[in-house]
């Protein structure tokens, strides 16, 4: 899923909502979320986000971001979450099974 100009526009609470029922609807339980077109990524955000993931891995699922650019991942090491959200740089990276830097 790409995060993109209208969804950034809605309150952070009501986007997670929005994409969780869209998971419950398409029974999914794995989720990208494309992040390239994300500018900031602010605290709220990122709280949203680490509650998809949770929300994901208690349904046996798995959550990934890719394409953060360089500011919005050093918000992500700033409160110590790389290991949950390792940085993938493309959709394609994402979706393939194993972590950056990590050999197969």
């Amino acid at each position: 899923m790409r995060l993109f100009e209208p969804f950034l526009n809605t309150p952070v609470q009501q986007l997670a909502e929005q994409i969780r029922c869209l998971l419950d609807r398409e029974y999914s339980r794995n989720l990208v979320l494309e992040m390239d077109q994300v500018f900031h990524l602010s605290g709220r955000l990122l709280r949203q986000i680490q509650l998809l993931e949770e929300y994901l891995n208690w349904q046996g699922g798995e959550l990934r971001l890719s394409g953060l650019s360089d500011e919005c991942y050093a918000a992500v090491r700033k409160v110590k979450l790389e290991a949950r959200f390792p940085r993938f740089h493309t959709r394609q990276q994402a979706l393939s099974s194993h972590y950056p830097g990590n050999p197969r």
